[in-house]
């Protein structure tokens, strides 16, 4: 599946990661075991990055760059497979879920699994859609099953109860994403967000987070948002909602903002703010931007049967 690789900006990337920690390439020779000269070709962009050494550095900077390398890789299919993952799981459709089901079993057909990397990420893939396809039918609880399977295929002595002692790459954040939204189905609101909170501290989200760990934030702040509304304590959901926008506007990014907008809204109106309405319609009208005039339709509806607020589709 790796067919050529950017060194040169990978290693541009590796060396701003590296600043940002305040590490000399000397630091990193004595954290490693690298040789400083490898550290500067490295950055430098004259060498392919080998596994093992991803894993060394990996652990020295407290990142996923095992994950990170495929931002700079020219075949980037599977990436493009976690982005519509993201979009599902913001905005659940049948359709869609299917679509992303046969064209990523078709995809696991065709390419070749020769990495241990793509290989161990296209069975957790595989799972963790099912485990979605559950989540959202008439009986969610039975989805944790799969996640739970999904996620001892990176961490085999996982445990829910002691999740902080583990590493996760970005997908198994997903994957920690989705065991805490079950948690809540069980009303378990107070422990969906504190392993929610565990994840949006955990992939540092600043100017050298990759695309990936962007939307996983985004989706963290709205889903926290969201148990805090369930939870009737409004104050914090309005706090994460507006965390949420804030992080979108700075980062230039328009993905989650109709959700995010919505939390924000709702938090409003049970807070009693003159302009809930204002942020609730900015909602729908993002969401008609976006094309999903069906999911429009849903939050007009729905935000009139449960709260009797009049919202435009025009």
């Amino acid at each position: 599946m790796f067919e050529s690789f950017n060194t040169e900006e990978f290693g541009k990337f590796l060396r701003d990661v590296r600043e940002s920690l305040n590490l000399t390439q000397s630091n990193v020779e004595r954290m490693t075991g690298l040789n400083r000269d490898t550290v500067r070709r490295i950055e430098q962009g004259k060498v392919l990055i080998r596994y093992d050494t991803l894993v060394l550095l990996s652990s020295a900077y407290k990142k996923d760059l095992l994950e990170d390398l495929k931002t700079y890789g020219s075949s980037s299919i599977l990436l493009n497979y976690y982005r519509k993952l993201d979009d599902l799981i913001i905005h659940y459709d049948v359709e869609t879920l299917q679509d992303l089901k046969r064209d990523f079993k078709n995809f696991s057909k065709t390419e070749k699994i020769d990495n241990p990397i793509d290989y161990n990420s296209k069975k957790q893939f595989d799972k963790l859609l099912s485990g979605i396809s559950k989540y959202n039918s008439k009986y969610p609880e039975k989805s944790y099953e799969d996640f739970f399977q999904a996620m001892l295929l990176g961490n085999p002595l996982f445990n829910i109860s002691d999740y902080k002692n583990y590493k996760y790459t970005i997908l198994e954040m997903r994957i920690l994403l989705m065991l805490a939204l079950v948690l809540s189905f069980h009303n378990k609101f107070i422990d969906s967000n504190e392993i929610l909170i565990y994840c949006l501290e955990q992939i540092n989200l600043n100017k050298n987070s990759t695309m990936n760990e962007k939307l996983l934030g985004i989706k963290l702040y709205s889903n926290i948002s969201y148990n805090y509304h369930r939870n009737d304590n409004h104050v914090l959901a309005l706090k994460y909602a507006d965390e949420g926008l804030d992080f979108c506007k700075k980062s230039y990014i328009f993905y989650g903002l109709a959700n995010l907008l919505y939390r924000k809204g709702m938090a409003q109106y049970f807070l009693e703010v003159l302009d809930y309405k204002s942020s609730l319609q900015q909602s729908v009208n993002m969401l008609i931007i976006e094309n999903k005039n069906d999911l429009a339709q849903k939050y007009v509806e729905v935000t009139k049967e449960s709260y009797g607020i009049i919202l435009d589709l025009e």
